[in-house]
């Protein structure tokens, strides 16, 4: 299956085969490929002081506002555990900031909305794909802005 069980978004193993022909179009067309790295905050913590069952529903709640925000071009990946990856074909680096706003404001609403004892953060990072370059590349790059994100970051109860 292409599809993460819990959160209805694709999973590593779509990405392992939907990467290569996202990559190969923009070679192609000279296209913009940017990709986006996110990480949930302090989201061991949650699922250990309020339950797998509410981890679970954190997650599942994340993916429709993701759901939300993207255009139906990008595809939004769930790696594992709390770690999402999102494609956004046609996109620039400084155009991915447009989503990136949505979601801090769907958080915020959420956070607003919810009465849960805790407030669902992120952090992010964004790699533009390099034309010509190795599709890994652009994963590790993204992976390498997110740890130096997230060592730099401390979690809100």
């Amino acid at each position: 299956s292409l599809i993460d069980p819990l959160t209805q978004l694709l999973n590593r193993r779509a990405l392992n085969e939907l990467l290569p022909r996202e990559v190969a179009r923009a070679n192609r067309l000279g296209s913009s490929l940017t990709f986006m790295a996110i990480n949930l905050n302090g989201f061991s913590a949650i699922s250990s002081k309020f339950g797998a069952l509410e981890g679970d529903k954190v997650l599942i709640e994340f993916a429709r506002i993701l759901k939300t925000v993207f255009r139906g071009a990008d595809l939004a990946f769930r790696q594992g555990g709390d770690e999402f990856l999102i494609m956004m074909p046609d996109t620039t680096e400084e155009q991915a900031d447009s989503p990136v706003q949505r979601i801090l404001r769907e958080v915020d609403q959420w956070n607003l909305a919810s009465k849960k004892g805790f407030e669902l953060s992120f952090s992010w990072a964004l790699a533009p794909y390099v034309t010509g370059s190795d599709a890994e590349d652009v994963l590790r790059a993204v992976d390498r802005k997110m740890y130096s994100k997230k060592h730099n970051l401390v979690p809100v109860f």
